[in-house]
């Protein structure tokens, strides 16, 4: 019996392949920066690109997919829950919610929390 692909099953796998064997590591290696915190984009050259901020939401994007592929058994579980921690100490807002930025240090940039954030 011969089972054939469709062309929708060949996208996702090549897809698939992408995600884990190239975009996932990639960003676990290269997109955690020296204070542990996710960059918020790269150049065309696969560089990160120091823009000054770093938003919760980009934080909290790649505790997701870090621990999505934890799961997956792409990278190590320590990824997510290190950045999440970190994260979470971090962006915390002292009346409850996350704020929407940090400075490149950390910091507190913009208190702003809105529930997309």
């Amino acid at each position: 019996m011969t089972v054939s692909i469709t062309p929708h099953e060949a996208e996702c796998s090549s897809l698939r392949r992408w995600l884990f064997d190239a975009a996932v590591p990639f960003w676990a290696e290269q997109g955690i920066d020296g204070r542990g915190l996710a960059y918020e984009e790269f150049g065309f050259d696969g560089r990160p690109m120091e823009v000054g901020y770093r938003r919760s939401l980009v934080q909290f994007r790649q505790v997701y997919v870090f621990a999505r592929s934890a799961l997956m058994g792409v990278v190590s579980p320590a990824l997510s829950s290190e950045l999440f921690h970190r994260v979470a100490a971090l962006a915390w807002h002292p009346r409850g919610g996350f704020v929407h930025t940090l400075d490149s240090n950390g910091a507190m940039l913009n208190p702003v929390r809105d529930c997309y954030d």
